[in-house]
């Protein structure tokens, strides 16, 4: 059984992943919060994942399709738009957060690894923008964008969490 993954918006929009029970319908938190879950899948996907969602609703991720190939995905409503890193050879996007501007950071890989998402980038308004830190990194992966259009994420080779904000790519050191 896959455990769900859960995200709250500010307005506690709730997105998640499941694969196996269908009975699940509401969450109830300590009183007097209670949470609707909407559970749904990529049609004809192996398995699908969420891992962003806005305001208005809107969630972003990903899903295998019958051949082993990850794709991202936008659902609004019930309508899901596949969405594909614009390079040779890609395997894997994942999209992973999305703001309330429509601006989507995610990333893509263009071996078939398990579970590797080595090249981040940002998609705002159907262009595609490389995300790479300044001297290079073996790993960039963009994880959330705010309103402001600020981006954080975190590198491997140099190890460090970054945050580019109007253009400059700032690194933070993990403690030692």
């Amino acid at each position: 059984m896959r455990h769900p993954a859960i995200l709250v918006s500010a307005l506690a929009l709730i997105a998640g992943m499941t694969s196996s029970t269908r009975g699940v319908t509401a969450l109830t938190a300590p009183p007097p919060v209670t949470v609707d879950i909407s559970l749904f899948d990529f049609p004809d996907a192996v398995s699908t994942s969420a891992f962003g969602i806005n305001d208005a609703g809107t969630i972003v991720g990903s899903y295998v399709d019958n051949g082993g190939r990850e794709r991202g995905f936008i659902r609004e409503g019930s309508t899901f738009t596949v969405v594909d890193y614009p390079a040779a050879n890609v395997f894997r996007t994942r999209l992973l957060a999305i703001n309330n501007t429509g601006q989507i950071v995610g990333c893509y890989y263009t071996f078939q690894v398990p579970g590797a998402c080595y090249f981040a980038f940002l998609l705002d308004g159907g262009t595609f923008t490389p995300i790479t830190r300044p001297g290079g990194a073996f790993i960039t992966n963009a994880t959330g964008i705010n309103d402001a259009g600020d981006i954080v994420g975190f590198t491997a080779l140099p190890d460090s969490a970054f945050l580019l904000r109007d253009g400059a790519f700032m690194t933070f050191a993990y403690p030692a």
